[in-house]
C-alpha cells in the first residue's frame, strides 16, 4: 500500500525563510502485509503474517521549527520504520482442550540524517529569537528488536457448572540500541573533557560582556546498549452457572528486567488480580447486569535501560565568552545572571531504589446492556481508574538549588529511581519543607450507547461519552513526546 505524502509549510512572516513561500516535506511510506495459512488438517492450522512500514523522508523541513531559521541549515532527512513476522499455532488436541503457541518478531529503526553539521544556535538578546545552525538534537541510529514467544491453552470442564479455565506464558528478549547527536563539531568542556557531540547554544546578554554563550544540551558520550526480559503467565476461569450467572476471575504474573551498560534491575512479583461477573436476569441472554476490577502494570520500555541504568554523561549547562566555544566562564563569575557556569548531567547510572516497584493503575467497569426487541441494544457503563503506584526517576535536590549552585551536588543533576511520594528523601531544599507530591491521575467516564442490527436495510451504532481526567501525573507516558 504504498503512499506518498506530502506536507506543505510555510515560514512566518517576518522570518527569513518567509521568502521560499510554500516549502513542500515529502515522505514515502510503504506499508505492507502478507499472511499464508496452512491448514494441516481440521483441527491444526498454521499462520504466519508479515508486515512492516519502511519509510523515507526526503531531504527538507523534517521539523516544522526548521523554517523559523535565518537559512535551511535545519533541514534533514529520514530512513525510518518497521518491519514484522509472526508465526502461529493453533490446534484442537480434544473435544475440550485448546491450544495456540506463536513466535514473533519486531524491528524498529529510525536514522535522521542533517543538511549541515553546525550548532544549533539561538540569539535571545533580540525579540523574536534568532535561530541559527544545525538540527540540534538527532538519531543517528535507533534500533529495537523485540523476540516474542507465547503459549497458551484452555480446556472446558463440567464441575457444578461449565468451566472454560485458559492459562498461559510469554516471554520477550527485547533489544534498543539508541545512538545520537547534535549538530555541529565536538569542543572542549572546562575541565578538559572533549565532547562526543556538537551542541545546542543560547546566545545571553550580559552588561559587562556583552553576550554570554551557553551550552545548553551536548553529550559527552552518546551510545547506549540495552536489553529487557519480560516474562509473564496468567490462568483465568470463565464460569458459568446456569443460564444467569457468569463469574470470571483470573490473576497475571508479570516480571520485567532492565539490563543497562552499568547497571541492571528486576521489577518482579507483579501480580495482578481480575474478576469479573456477568448476570442475566431473564435468563434468555437479552439483559446483563456486568461489573469488573482489574490491576494493570506498565511495562517499562527499555528507553529507561538507556537512560538511567546506563552512563549517560551529558551536559546541561556551561558558559562561553566566545561563539567559539574556547574560553570558559569560570564558576563565581556573574556572569548572564548565574555564578554556577558549568553543570552536568547522569555522570553515572541512575541509583535505584531497591524497593522500588513498578507502575500500576486499578480499572472499575460496571454497566448494564438490554436488547429491546430484535434489533436494538440499549447500554450505559461507568469507568473509574486510578494509579496505585508510579515508578520515576527524580532529581535528588530541588530545581531551586541547581541555579543557586551552594549546595553539595548541585554541579551534576543525579537521578534517583523510586517510586515518589511525600515521603521520598529530599537533599538540600536551603531549610524549606520541600517535598514531592502523590501521584494523581484519575479518570471517570460514563457512556450510553444505542446499538440497531442491520435489518429493514439499515443499521445504527451511537454511543455519547461523558469523561473527566484529573490529576498532577501524566500516565504511563509523556504527552509531550510520548
Amino acid at each position: 500500500d504504498p503512499q506518498y505524502q506530502r506536507t506543505t509549510l510555510v515560514a512566518p512572516s517576518g522570518f527569513p525563510l518567509a521568502s521560499l513561500g510554500n516549502v513542500n516535506r515529502n515522505r514515502r511510506v510503504t506499508p505492507y502485509a502478507a499472511k499464508a495459512t496452512w491448514q494441516l488438517d481440521s483441527s491444526n492450522r498454521i499462520d504466519a503474517s508479515f508486515f512492516g512500514d519502511p519509510s523515507r523522508g526526503d531531504m527538507g523541513p523534517q521539523r516544522r521549527t526548521a523554517l523559523l531559521r535565518t537559512t535551511t541549515s535545519a533541514f534533514s532527512s529520514l530512513k525510518y520504520g518497521g518491519d514484522n513476522q509472526t508465526v502461529k499455532y493453533e490446534g484442537v488436541l480434544s473435544p475440550s482442550w485448546l491450544v495456540e503457541a506463536s513466535v514473533s518478531r519486531a524491528a524498529n529503526s529510525i536514522t535522521e540524517t542533517p543538511s549541515v553539521d553546525a550548532w544549533s544556535v539561538t540569539d535571545t538578546r533580540v525579540t523574536p529569537n534568532v535561530r541559527t545552525g544545525g538540527v540540534g538534537y538527532y538519531e543517528v541510529g535507533n534500533n529495537g528488536v523485540n523476540l516474542q514467544y507465547d503459549v497458551k491453552s484452555t480446556n472446558i470442564f463440567d464441575w457444578a457448572g461449565n468451566h472454560q479455565i485458559r492459562y498461559g506464558l510469554g516471554f520477550e528478549d527485547i533489544s534498543y540500541d539508541n545512538t545520537f547527536n547534535y549538530s555541529g563539531p565536538s569542543f572542549t568542556l572546562p575541565d578538559g573533557t572533549q565532547t562526543a557531540t556538537g551542541a545546542t547554544v543560547n546566545i545571553l546578554p550580559d552588561p559587562v560582556y556583552g553576550a554570554i554563550y551557553r551550552v545548553t544540551r551536548a553529550g559527552i558520550t552518546n551510545l547506549a546498549n540495552t536489553r529487557q526480559h519480560y516474562l509473564d503467565f496468567f490462568v483465568e476461569d470463565t464460569y458459568q452457572i446456569g443460564n444467569h450467572l457468569t463469574i470470571k476471575p483470573g490473576v497475571r504474573y508479570e516480571q520485567q528486567r532492565l539490563i543497562g551498560n552499568q547497571e541492571s534491575f528486576t521489577w518482579k512479583n507483579n501480580w495482578a488480580p481480575r474478576l469479573g461477573a456477568i448476570y442475566d436476569p431473564t435468563g434468555t441472554g437479552r439483559m446483563k447486569i456486568y461489573g469488573n476490577w482489574g490491576r494493570f502494570y506498565a511495562k517499562v520500555p527499555n528507553d529507561l535501560a538507556a537512560r538511567a541504568m546506563s552512563a549517560e554523561p551529558s551536559v546541561s549547562l556551561v558558559d562561553y565568552f566566545d561563539p567559539q566555544l574556547t574560553q570558559p566562564v569560570p564558576n563565581g563569575v556573574l556572569a548572564a545572571g548565574a555564578t554556577n557556569h558549568y553543570l552536568t548531567n547522569s555522570l553515572s547510572a541512575e541509583t535505584i531504589d531497591p524497593n522500588s516497584k513498578s507502575s500500576y493503575l486499578d480499572e472499575w467497569v460496571g454497566g448494564f446492556q438490554y436488547e429491546l426487541g430484535n434489533d436494538w441494544a440499549l447500554g450505559v457503563s461507568y469507568t473509574r481508574r486510578r494509579f496505585g503506584r508510579i515508578l520515576e526517576d527524580v532529581g535528588t535536590l530541588p530545581m531551586v538549588d541547581y541555579f543557586l549552585g551552594n549546595v553539595p551536588g548541585a554541579n551534576s543533576v543525579e537521578y534517583f529511581l523510586t517510586n515518589p511520594s511525600p515521603s521520598t528523601p529530599v537533599v538540600g531544599a536551603q531549610g524549606y519543607p520541600i517535598s514531592f507530591e502523590n501521584a494523581i491521575h484519575d479518570y471517570d467516564a460514563v457512556e450510553v450507547t444505542a446499538n440497531k442490527h442491520f435489518s429493514h436495510n439499515w443499521a445504527l451504532q451511537a454511543s455519547y461519552r461523558w469523561s473527566r481526567l484529573y490529576g498532577n501525573y501524566e500516565g504511563f507516558f509523556r504527552n509531550d513526546n510520548g
